[in-house]
């Protein structure tokens, strides 16, 4: 059952609602959505997570059941990684307004501005151009482990290159800070 509770307006308030559910799993994924409701004067989060496998979490409570707006996502990775280009297409085709990452040592979140770089609502058009983007940087790529379509670790440079701000956050402390 999709049941959310409110939480308060405010980084701090979504930071320590995140900090309580995303307990450092070495193995799966975890994943939350945060929605809000028709007026867009309150903000939700699920009472529990999504779990996934080593490499994905799906969000299908949220997808069959939801009667809010959907804001963002946010999803644990058991390593220390980034995020990888799979996880920002949300975000790129204008679906979503944030995407964060949860992992053993930090929060990082990444948002959707007027300034950001406009690309399509098609996730294979993304895919394509972040593709361009990777052998442009010179980053490598591997197989996706579910659909093989190649995926790769996002750089901070890459994030400046489409205008997404991005924060980084310890995960003892409540505070983002800003570093692209």
């Amino acid at each position: 059952m999709f049941r959310t509770e409110q939480v308060e307006q405010g980084t701090t308030h979504i930071l320590e609602r995140i900090r309580d559910v995303f307990q450092h799993n070495p193995i799966r994924e975890q994943g939350l959505t945060v929605v809000t409701n028709s007026e867009g004067n309150a903000v939700f989060i699920p009472t529990r997570k999504s779990m996934g496998g080593p490499n994905h979490v799906s969000f299908k409570d949220y997808q069959e059941k939801h009667f809010q707006y959907l804001l963002g996502v946010l999803h644990s990775h058991p390593n220390r990684t980034l995020f990888s280009s799979q996880d920002i297409l949300s975000l790129l085709a204008g679906r979503i307004l944030f995407e964060g990452i949860v992992n053993p040592s930090k929060y990082y979140i990444t948002f959707r501005t007027k300034d950001s770089k406009n690309l399509s609502l098609s996730y294979s058009v993304n895919k394509r151009y972040l593709l361009a983007m990777a052998k442009e940087y010179g980053v490598s790529f591997s197989p996706h482990p579910l659909d093989d379509s190649p995926v790769f670790r996002m750089t901070e440079d890459m994030f400046s290159e489409l205008n997404m701000p991005l924060y980084v956050g310890n995960r003892r402390r409540l505070r983002l800070k800003r570093i692209r």
